[in-house]
């Protein structure tokens, strides 16, 4: 399997062929069938992350998108930013925060990580109620406190003990699928519950050149 957008839109296709069910981290605990939760963390480019969005609206699948209120490649607060994430919603996609707790001292990392909620409330149609931790094992943090997230209005985590527990987790981090192919685990293992977590800057049409 290439990191190309074909190879991920046939991967889709076939666990819809397979019965396949797509979740979010709303509802992830609740289906006893077999299940797909995709995940998608922005860290380099909104629009490969809209390709991704389309492809998954042709085939009617939800996932969920984690953007950066810090990052250096793309500005969230500018118009053609905020255009993609409205984007991404009218596809019926769920926008969550991707938090950078480092940013910020620990004293205020709540406080911080509502602020930033509020500024994405700004920008998007429906409240953000999603968050994953940016690079989990240098903070060495995956989880938050549940009670004080739904205090701040934020209900799901990505790293939710309880789904990772239920959820065969793979994830492509630094252009790599260290645990087998998202088609490995469709084709050969035939899981379950998998749990799927890609970086779209590493996926492309035709050439990894187009990411760089």
């Amino acid at each position: 399997m290439e990191f190309k957008f074909s190879s991920y839109e046939n991967c889709l296709s076939f666990a819809l062929e397979e019965n396949y069910k797509f979740v979010n981290l709303s509802n992830a605990l609740d289906s006893d069938e077999k299940s797909i939760l995709l995940r998608h963390d922005i860290d380099f480019s909104l629009d490969h992350a809209l390709k991704f969005a389309e492809i998954e609206k042709s085939l009617n699948v939800q996932a969920t998108y984690f953007v950066r209120t810090h990052c250096k490649y793309y500005n969230t607060l500018s118009y053609s930013s905020k255009e993609i994430l409205n984007k991404l919603e009218s596809l019926g996609h769920i926008i969550g925060l991707h938090f950078e707790e480092d940013y910020y001292s620990e004293e205020n990392l709540y406080v911080s990580m509502q602020l930033e909620k509020k500024i994405l409330d700004s920008l998007l149609n429906s409240p953000l109620k999603h968050i994953a931790p940016h690079e989990p094992t240098r903070t060495n943090r995956l989880e938050y406190d549940k009670n004080i997230l739904n205090e701040i209005g934020i209900n799901f985590q990505a790293y939710d003990k309880d789904i990772l527990e239920k959820y065969k987790y793979i994830s492509d981090s630094s252009g790599k699928f260290k645990d087998g192919f998202l088609e490995e685990h469709l084709v050969k293992n035939k899981e379950t519950h998998l749990y799927v977590l890609t970086h779209p800057v590493w996926w492309f049409e035709k050439s990894p050149v187009e990411r760089y």
